[in-house]
């Protein structure tokens, strides 16, 4: 049942993408894409916190949960283990693109509203992709614990290291999205605004990534310099 909450936010989304192309100067088009998108966007945060909610309760019945949890975790790690494995982190960036695309909505001021049926569009593969890889998939029995995280995991930068990158990876498609109608319609100013975004956590992002290499792998070379 929540993995077909994933297919039905990325239909959603597919529809916001076609009426953001046709919508032109329609009021009635731009609103009906707010509301879509507000739909769409309060699916994917429901499944994000549902998962979040099976960490921290332990409800190892779900495979993610019982390969990525264990009793004894602290909940600061059962919280980060959602982007500890491939299912949870495409959640996370489902998640991300859905908030941000807030910011690109179409509202009356806009005169077109392509690059957001361009994110939107950019969501809805995301947001399948979340779908495909069913991150609430259930085991045939329920284990008494999970395999946990882990050690090079369970550090305090790993917490902080996935958000940032998927952050600047969303502000990346909210700059490609908005750089496919630069000339017509946005101006340049919004563009390096958003181009500031993405390289900023991109930075801090890499940066977070090579500290806890550095702590929790050991690596030397380039990471040790």
């Amino acid at each position: 049942m929540e993995n077909w909450l994933l297919l039905f936010a990325g239909i959603i989304c597919a529809v916001c993408a076609v009426l953001a192309f046709m919508s032109g100067k329609s009021k009635k088009i731009k609103t009906a894409v707010q509301i879509l998108w507000t739909i769409s966007a309060a699916a994917i945060i429901f499944a994000t916190a549902l998962m979040v909610i099976l960490q921290v309760s332990g409800r190892f019945e779900y495979k993610y949960v019982f390969s990525h949890i264990s009793l004894d975790m602290a909940i600061t790690y059962k919280i980060s283990a959602l982007w500890s494995g491939q299912e949870g982190s495409f959640l996370l960036w489902a998640l991300l693109m859905a908030v941000m695309g807030f910011f690109v909505l179409p509202t009356s001021k806009n005169k077109d509203d392509k690059a957001f049926g361009i994110y939107a569009l950019i969501s809805m593969c995301i947001f399948i992709m979340c779908f495909i890889i069913q991150p609430f998939q259930k085991t045939a029995a329920v284990p008494s614990d999970g395999l946990g995280l882990n050690a090079a995991l369970q550090d305090p930068w790993m917490t902080l290291h996935p958000p940032l990158v998927f952050i600047s990876y969303s502000a990346m498609a909210i700059l490609f999205s908005l750089s496919a109608t630069v000339h017509k319609i946005h101006s340049p100013k919004k563009i390096a605004l958003w181009l500031r975004i993405s390289w900023i956590f991109l930075g801090a992002g890499i940066l977070s990534g090579s500290i806890w290499a550095y702590r929790a792998l050991g690596w030397g070379g380039y990471w040790a310099w």
